[in-house]
């Protein structure tokens, strides 16, 4: 362990060659020089599998058999190919490992000893590597040369120079700033007000290029919703039905109906793990997400003329007289008297731009409390709350349903078919990775004459050399995507196109009521 430099590349290849010449008492000079190197980017799934078969492997055989080979060298070129330039953090990671486990003891009869002992070697490293961020106040999100561990969801950042400050990052101009926005998107998200940024989300990876998480595929759940939908209103009088956003949730089964209704208070008292931060992140979370969702549906069955829906704002008023609420749509001129006490407290009181703000602080409760506060002192409205008021043509819905329901059928199966498909490739390509590796470590630790014959050597398995696993799967998803998936092309929901289409919303419509 002492001989370890944690700045330096290989340290793996060290560790090992070190154990390989000094257990058998030899003299031992490195073949593998001191170089440098500095962890900048956190390695993927696929690199630690990657580096960690082949350097795994390797290590226990050296281990297990340094003492077969006293009166032969190590042989530096299977050395290098297996330990060398591994990932920079799993390179550290597995020499300390490793030097830990030699440090415990240097002879192992057999694999089953040396997997017992290197399995408590890692628990161990893992408690002492948590210990260590217990003690450490904040480790930075070092994310592909992006440091975003400055930024917090809810802040907002002047202008674009000081974004580049606070990212460390060049600033650009033209076409060259556009593509660096865009890179930005898969470590971060924001609204923008004016020249100000408003962080809204702090990815903890990135995503890649082709990821397509923060806009999601709603394709789906917008079918379940419109089948649902449509047999529902099939079955009702006339040709209008009015819900709150939640109840029309509820009615679809999107959620239960204890979703927004049951307090605070009830929710912490489930589990020790349930905070009321937990609870208002929860709701923050699932309203965006569930009203994309339902939205989505409505204007795609208002885009073919099966329904239209406009957003209602009703106002509750205590009646004296018959000592109960009254409820009325607002007019023109109340809409604007509610918008100007809106706009007064998010900018006097709470001293926010935008109502992203006040969502992103867990403030919705605040907020509502001091409109509603101000709207009872100036007109006496108890609340106010929005509506959904969906207007559809009877014929017109009886007849779209089967189809509809037949359609989403079919796509489910699709879509079943296509994750069989996406698995088949992913399996393929590993058991070829699998079956060549074990080929390999054969031929790197076979004896070539046994008994003063040569061994025939083992057949060559099959394996694409010419391509990496990311290109593989990248291309067989393609040829799915051609070839299998329906509709694929529109399949993707896009969040600029659904705010164009419903610029009408605002913020304020997050409500659970």
């Amino acid at each position: 362990m002492d001989y370890l430099n944690p700045c330096n590349k290989n340290q793996t290849a060290k560790v090992l060659e070190r154990f390989f010449y000094v257990s058998n008492g030899r003299e031992y000079i490195s073949v593998i020089p001191d170089e440098a190197e500095r962890i900048t980017k956190l390695p993927t799934q696929e690199e630690v599998k990657l580096d960690s078969d082949r350097a795994i492997s390797y290590a226990r055989d050296i281990i297990l058999n340094a003492g077969k080979y006293k009166d032969m060298d190590l042989d530096e070129d299977i050395l290098k190919k297996y330990t060398c330039d591994l990932d920079p953090l799993l390179d550290k990671i597995l020499a300390i490992n490793l030097a830990d486990i030699l440090n415990r003891q240097s002879q192992y009869k057999d694999n089953e000893q040396l997997k017992n002992v290197w399995i408590t070697s890692i628990e161990e490293l893992k408690t002492d590597f948590k210990k260590g961020l217990e003690d450490t106040p904040s480790i930075p999100q070092i994310i592909d040369g992006i440091d975003t561990s400055k930024l917090v969801i809810g802040m907002t950042v002047k202008n674009y120079k000081i974004m580049c400050e606070v990212l460390e990052q060049p600033e650009k101009g033209g076409k060259a700033r556009k593509l660096q926005l865009e890179d930005w998107k898969r470590y971060f998200d924001w609204e923008k007000s004016g020249q100000k940024f408003i962080i809204t989300d702090v990815y903890d990876t990135p995503l890649t290029k082709e990821d397509k998480r923060k806009l999601g595929n709603n394709s789906i759940y917008v079918k379940y919703i419109e089948v649902i939908l449509l047999q529902y209103l099939s079955k009702q009088q006339g040709f209008t039905k009015t819900f709150t956003k939640r109840n029309w949730w509820e009615m679809l089964g999107i959620v239960n109906e204890q979703y927004g209704k049951k307090s605070e208070k009830e929710l912490t008292n489930l589990d020790y793990k349930v905070t009321p931060w937990e609870v208002k992140h929860f709701y923050q979370r699932c309203n965006k997400k569930l009203e994309e969702i339902l939205f989505s549906a409505l204007n795609s069955l208002r885009s073919r003329k099966l329904i239209t829906y406009e957003i209602q704002t009703m106002i509750v008023k205590w009646n004296p007289q018959k000592r109960c609420d009254e409820y009325f749509e607002a007019t023109d001129n109340q809409k604007k008297q509610i918008l100007e006490v809106e706009h007064y407290v998010l900018h006097n009181v709470m001293k926010y731009e935008k109502m992203v703000q006040v969502f992103l602080k867990f403030q919705q409760q605040e907020y509502y409390q001091k409109v509603n506060d101000l709207l009872y002192e100036y007109y006496g409205w108890d609340h106010c709350y929005k509506q959904i008021k969906i207007i559809y043509t009877p014929e017109g819905v009886r007849e779209a349903y089967p189809e509809l329901e037949a359609k989403l059928q079919k796509e489910l199966l699709n879509e079943k078919i296509c994750e069989v498909v996406d698995e088949n490739a992913k399996n393929t390509f590993q058991k070829w990775q699998t079956d060549y590796q074990q080929w390999k470590d054969e031929i790197a630790s076979r004896t070539l004459v046994e008994n003063g014959k040569m061994i025939p050597r083992p057949r060559k398995p099959f394996m694409p050399e010419h391509i990496d696993e990311e290109t593989y799967l990248g291309a067989q998803s393609i040829l799915k995507n051609e070839l299998i998936q329906i509709g694929h092309k529109n399949m993707v929901f896009s969040t600029e196109d659904f705010l164009e289409s419903n610029n009408e919303l605002d913020s304020i419509f997050d409500f659970t009521k």
